[in-house]
């Protein structure tokens, strides 16, 4: 191939790659959105907890 060439691209396997690339990006979003929420429910938790904590040493 020389200097000014094109490499030559299997569309159809790049095509692929890409949706594979797209459900990744979703999944990992999904699993973000779950960490998120699980975080925000640990923290309430924790938050309910030393509220309860305090509440019996009054």
């Amino acid at each position: 191939m020389t200097e000014n060439e094109v490499p030559s691209v299997d569309l159809d396997r790049l095509e692929r790659l890409v949706e594979r690339f797209e459900r990744a990006g979703a999944s990992l979003a999904d699993s973000e959105d779950r960490l998120a929420r699980a975080v925000q429910v640990m923290k309430e938790r924790d938050r309910a907890q030393a509220f309860d904590a305090w509440r019996r040493g009054q």
